[in-house]
């Protein structure tokens, strides 16, 4: 009964919407005009005429019901002294009796001609100009598209062009002989004659290749041909067909500009927001990496390399672009150097990622389904661990000899002796029962996942809707973490004359559920000897008693605690999210070059995450009772509005000289509370519910903030082009905010950019293999608010304890008030050119970024009190490279087509200069944390530092290094540490191919990689430098096969009783691999090469497109070097399969 009601309502809105042409009307003594606007409000007809045709008709009376619009065009035209045809969904008017027209040589043919130059939406093409050759009659066409010529003779041409479109060239004759109500077609564009004075030219956009004719700088839009900024703009379509997982996945695969650093640790977590880059990096980064922690938090950190994200002309997080629906996107520019970034003044330094999603048009109502499901499995091939018995052997070696670091080594006391023995017999029994257990795959599932998008889109000339739901989620490979997103939206749209008015309004509710099991390593370590239990709180526990010398009584235990029975306790690691955001936009066309928009966003978000352990949880083995379980919740709420007012100015002067100029002003409020609350104490029965908390944990009282940002800024830009060859782009920003102390509230930020485009050139003209050739270059200063992060101002904690002298406070951090803003000066250059009829394209970009100062948050001393750092103008950053992208269409027919492209960074060095010593601190940090990272004038953040290794001495087994000099030694020396490779490879890119026939699309996208430098966690901490609490653990199968032992033996690593002395580059390796990201294969039932399928699917089921998909990610991977990495420590990378079905009715 439900799915009856819900059809019979989407018959009748699709009925309403004009679907079946059905019109109801009732009127008396109405003018001509006003039936036809309300025929093309119900029916979606158009009225073609010229502006004498309706001069001497009759008002109508007319009263309809569900009539059919030849019924309704009969009874209107009806004694009318004009005449009228259909076309498609045009309806041309005539007037009956036209006298005929003189026709001979060099006769006028027409008096009074007017003329009209729309595009092909029929919207007037302002400010084309005309010529009529073989005269000196030339102009331009008015507010309404239109103009008009005195008298036009046979032999005459007349030639309409306009910047953006194709020249239109008719003769005389074609005007003469076209018929009458009939569209009639040229070479570049067709046109109408509705009377025998009167024309209607529509004229085709001048695009050359697939790439849009219009860049968006999420603040204004800018003709490519003539920007001289390096940009890059992909469709929707090209995003979901590169990813069905989001956006930054699709254009990670697409650009060689932008890369996703993946994170070791994290793996595909899905409540993890992945680091991104834009053209490298402009602040250092940390000594040593942030720890994992299991708990899900409240917000994410701030990285001062990521590049701003705008989301329909305003700005947004990482978290709304990663939650974003991908069905909604219409398109993704990627803004790259200061020409097209430095219009965000302090944001812009790390480049701005623009995504625009798709609008409401006018037309019948439009139905849209889309259900994407998702497969995802593990990836445990980086894995390489012992097995039962391997490790028992491996613990044996290790035990052997004085101080040995392995488990049954007995002291010199012997107190322990008992307890290696026991522990040797429980594990030795074990194997013989044959004991091998695979804990790795114990937390980890193949996860599904099926969501959903629906939207309904429809309108008409002057209102037009969006209305839209959508499902989405990313379940993990670790069972019990996933990450939902529900959203609905509603984009409306209005036009009136010369005023648009757009609102969206958007709500989104995120849950992000963390698992149980924790850590993966956790699982990974435990040694296959221990049976899987499920019930046990320990895998071993073993406890001895017994008299050692001078009758001492030894009482000896070990515990192994199981970290699946903690996983299967009462858990909860919740972070809830809800947001509403409306966007409210309006342009206001006071004159055909000046523009009034203005614009208004208001955001609110509320967030709250729990985490619950219980009692029972081994992590509180050692903890009084009334303190044994713990409960942390944290709230946050935030409200944001922001708002901008701009005059944009656009005029074609003289049919060459194109001037564009932008003032702009926009102002942001930001206000931000967060709770938290701590507490401890609950029943081994008790559920995970925080009043049932015993206390607050210790020193854990409620703690609270409240934070407000303010950022105000004007901006000014000037675009000017002569004849499109000769391009000029100034822009300039004034940027003030809070997030910076008073000493330093404002900065500004500029750009310059000139551009030629040779292709346009006289003696460019006859090189036919050249369609197109464009040289660049521009240079700016662009900022980095984020790396500042209130860094300026000191912060200071309420302790709601009263004094003498009042409420007593407490110092927090220190400030610097005297912080200077993060700039960047960035130099950027390309070339860029369409060859072979379009066939192949290439753009080379180079750039320059010199980040002076940067902002380093320095250690303080313990003697302060202080965790936090004071921050410091430190240091710059230079970083030079050179991206390549290379597009070819090997085959281009009616069946076949076949695409590929390559693009890569050829080149790309950071250095940085002015550190001296100051980052001392941080080279001693990296180095106890055994991270090859180091902070070092002339060094670069990806350069790996080390000393250098020969190996291993087949006589003593003791390491022989390299100093400086190139003497060898057996002597560790920090200070005999050089470069010895780079984490960024000596070359990286993408290769993509895409292959279509008929109906069917393959698109296949790989990323290779030469010469990485990477560090092997597994050798450094599972091969050698194996404490004897890790000891216990399982190990790396290389720690007992490739170990030296006796002399003459030519091994790799240190005897398994030995420790490293520090970071050699024996830890460091270099990849060489070739990783298949993803294939894509897609079919498409309804194209333009099925029409008659097509048409026969439409009037049975009324649909109108019907496109089903498979996609693969991470699937394959090529190594070619024998380096074997454990990829996923503490969350494992995965593989997927998607399966998309889209149907539009």
């Amino acid at each position: 009964m439900r799915l009856t009601a819900i059809l019979l309502t989407i018959a009748s809105l699709h009925a309403s919407a004009g679907g079946f042409s059905q019109i109801t009307l009732s009127v008396k003594n109405a003018p001509l005009e006003k039936v036809f606007r309300e025929i093309t409000r119900q029916a979606g007809y158009n009225f073609v005429y010229g502006s004498d045709v309706l001069k001497k008709t009759e008002k109508v009376d007319l009263s309809v019901h569900d009539a059919t619009i030849e019924t309704v065009l009969s009874i209107i035209f009806n004694h009318q002294p004009l005449t009228y045809s259909v076309i498609d969904k045009v309806v041309v008017i005539k007037i009956k009796a036209l006298p005929s027209p003189v026709i001979g040589e060099e006769l006028l043919l027409f008096q009074k001609l007017q003329f009209k130059v729309v595009d092909s939406a029929g919207v007037p093409v302002t400010s084309a100009t005309f010529l009529l050759k073989g005269s000196n009659i030339k102009g331009s066409t008015d507010n309404d598209g239109g103009f008009t010529l005195s008298s036009i003779k046979e032999g005459e041409t007349l030639v309409i062009t306009s910047v953006g479109f194709l020249p239109l060239t008719l003769t005389g004759a074609q005007l003469l002989n076209a018929p009458i109500g009939k569209m009639a077609f040229t070479n570049n564009g067709s046109f109408i004659k509705s009377s025998a004075t009167a024309f209607t030219f529509y004229m085709k956009q001048e695009v050359k290749d697939l790439d849009e004719v219009v860049v968006s700088t999420g603040m204004f839009d800018r003709r490519k041909e003539t920007f001289t900024g390096v940009t890059k703009k992909y469709s929707g379509k090209e995003i979901r067909t590169a990813s069905r997982q989001n956006i930054l996945e699709a254009l990670n695969l697409l650009d060689p500009s932008l890369k996703i650093i993946r994170n070791n640790n994290l793996g595909s977590d899905p409540n993890q927001l992945p680091k991104i880059e834009m053209r490298g990096s402009r602040t250092p980064p940390p000594p040593t990496p942030g720890q994992y922690s299991q708990q899900l938090k409240l917000q994410y950190e701030n990285d001062p390399n990521r590049p701003l994200f705008i989301l329909d002309g305003f700005e947004t997080n990482l978290q709304s672009i990663m939650s974003l629906d991908i069905n909604r996107i219409a398109s993704v520019t990627l803004l790259k150097d200061a020409a097209s970034t430095a219009l965000y003044g302090s944001r812009s330094a790390n480049g701005v990622v623009v995504v625009e999603t798709i609008r409401p048009t006018s037309g019948d109502l439009t139905i849209s389904y889309t259900a994407t499901g998702t497969v995802t499995m593990p990836d445990l091939s980086g894995y390489n661990m012992m097995t039962a018995e391997e490790l028992l052997k491996f613990q044996e070696l290790a035990s052997v000899g004085v101080d040995a670091p392995g488990p049954f080594g007995v002291f010199e006391n012997e107190a322990n002796l008992l307890l290696v023995k026991q522990k040797h017999a429980y594990r030795k029994n074990a194997i013989l029962d044959g004991v091998n257990s695979n804990w790795m795959k114990v937390p980890l599932q193949t996860a599904g996942t099926l969501n959903h998008h629906l939207s309904v889109t429809g309108g008409d000339g002057f209102f037009n809707y969006t209305l839209g739901l959508s499902k989405n989620g990313n379940t993990g490979v670790m069972k019990g973490s996933e990450n939902n997103t529900n959203s609905g939206y509603a984009n409306l749209n209005y036009r009136k004359g010369k005023i648009t008015v757009s609102n969206n309004l958007t709500i989104r509710g995120d849950k992000r559920e963390g698992s149980p099991y924790g850590s993966f390593t956790n699982f990974v370590r435990i040694p296959p000897y221990y049976r899987i239990n499920y019930a046990a709180r320990f895998l071993e526990d073993q406890h001895t008693e017994h008299f050692v010398q001078n009758n001492f009584m030894a009482k000896m235990s070990y515990r192994f605690n199981n970290p699946l029975y903690n996983a299967l306790l009462p858990h909860k690691n919740t972070a809830i999210s809800n947001m509403i955001t409306n966007n409210l936009m309006l342009h206001w066309d006071l004159l055909p070059f000046l523009r009034v928009s203005g614009g208004f966003q208001y955001a609110k978000t509320s967030d709250q995450t729990d985490f619950f352990l219980s009692p029972l949880h081994t992590q509180f083995n050692d903890v009084e009772a009334l303190q044994k379980g713990s409960y942390e919740q944290s709230n946050a709420a935030s409200e944001n509005y922001n708002g901008f007012l701009t005059l944009t100015y656009n005029k074609v002067i003289g049919g060459k000289h194109i001037l564009t100029s932008n003032l702009r002003g926009d102002i942001a409020k930001n206000a931000t509370s967060i709770q938290s609350i701590s507490a401890v104490g609950f029943a081994t029965t008790a559920e995970p519910l925080l009043y049932l908390a015993n206390s607050y944990s210790i020193d854990g009282r409620p703690q609270g903030s409240a934070t407000r940002q303010n950022s105000i800024g004007v901006t000014a830009s000037l675009s000017y082009s002569y004849d499109m060859r000769y391009n000029l782009d100034l822009s300039y920003k004034l940027s003030g905010a809070s997030n910076f102390g008073s000493d330093n509230p404002y900065q500004s930020f500029y750009s310059m950019g000139a551009g030629w485009n040779l292709g346009r050139e006289n003696f460019m003209q006859d090189v036919r293999w050249i369609d197109h050739l464009n040289i660049s270059a521009n240079f700016g200063l662009t900022g980095n608010e984020n790396a500042g992060n209130f860094g300026s101002k000191s912060t200071y904690k309420l302790n709601n304890a009263p004094s003498y002298f009042g409420e007593s406070i407490q110092l927090m951090s220190f400030g610097n008030p005297n912080l200077d803003w993060t700039k960047t000066y960035s130099l950027s250059y390309s070339l860029s050119g369409r060859f072979l009829n379009n066939m192949l394209s290439l753009t080379l970009a180079g750039f320059r970024n010199f980040t002076d100062p940067m902002i380093i948050t320095m250690p303080l001393p313990l003697s302060v009190g202080l965790t936090d750092g004071i921050p410091k103008n430190i240091g710059k950053l230079t970083t030079t490279g050179l991206d390549f992208q290379f597009d070819a269409r090997l085959i281009n027919k009616k069946d076949w087509t076949l695409t590929v492209g390559i693009n890569a960074p050829l080149f790309y060095k950071s250095v940085y200069s002015g550190l001296g010593d100051a980052l001392s601190k941080f080279n001693d940090s990296a180095r106890k944390g055994g991270y090859a990272q180091r902070y070092y004038d002339g060094a670069s953040p990806d350069d790996l530092y080390a000393v250098r290794s020969l190996g291993i001495g087949q006589g003593m087994g003791m390491e022989v290094f390299l100093d400086k000099d190139g003497n060898y030694t057996y002597l560790f020396d920090k200070n005999n540490e050089v470069v010895v490779g780079s984490s960024r490879p000596v070359s990286q890119g993408n290769i993509n191919m895409r292959l279509r026939y008929r109906r069917f699309t393959l698109s296949v996208y790989t990323r290779y990689v030469l010469q990485e430098m990477k560090f092997n966690s597994a050798l450094y901490n599972k091969v050698e430098n194996i404490t004897p609490e890790k000891m216990e653990f399982n190990q790396d199968r290389r720690a007992l096969y490739v170990r030296w032992q006796k002399p003459g033996d030519d091994a790799s690593f240190l005897g398994i009783t030995q420790q490293s002395l520090g970071m050699s580059s024996r830890f460091l390796q270099k990849e060489n691999t070739l990783y298949v990201e993803g294939i894509n294969f897609n079919y498409d039932l309804l194209d333009q090469y099925s029409q008659g399928l097509k048409d026969r699917i439409r009037k049975k089921l009324g649909m109108r497109s019907l496109n089903m998909g498979i996609t693969t990610s991470n699937i394959f991977q090529f190594q070619l070097s024998n380096i074997k990495l454990e990829r996923g420590i503490d969350y494992p990378f995965q593989r997927s399969v998607t399966v998309n079905l889209s149907i539009t009715f």
